[in-house]
């Protein structure tokens, strides 16, 4: 029921100067890698990190580098070797 919801698309650089709730962000793992920093820094405090757009086999190697940046670890998905990860700021 939310009814303020802006959709943007675009790279990391996009980001910058500003703060999100929610960030979602579907592409490759070493994007991903690159950017979490970036995702984190201007995330909300207990903002919600969705990644998807890697494999299955990526997950341990990603949520590491979040938890690296100060994410916590909350789900993950896999679907046909798909992966998504949720990760919340604390």
């Amino acid at each position: 029921k939310v009814m303020n919801i802006d959709v943007e698309k675009g790279d990391a650089k996009l980001l910058a100067g500003r703060s999100f709730h929610v960030i979602l962000a579907n592409i490759n793992k070493n994007v991903l890698l690159n950017d979490i920093s970036v995702y984190t820094s201007v995330l909300e405090p207990e903002g919600d990190l969705l990644l998807s757009g890697f494999f299955e086999s990526d997950i341990s190697e990603i949520e590491t580098s979040g938890i690296g940046c100060g994410l916590e670890s909350k789900d993950k998905k896999v679907r046909n070797k798909w992966a998504l990860l949720h990760l919340v700021k604390k």
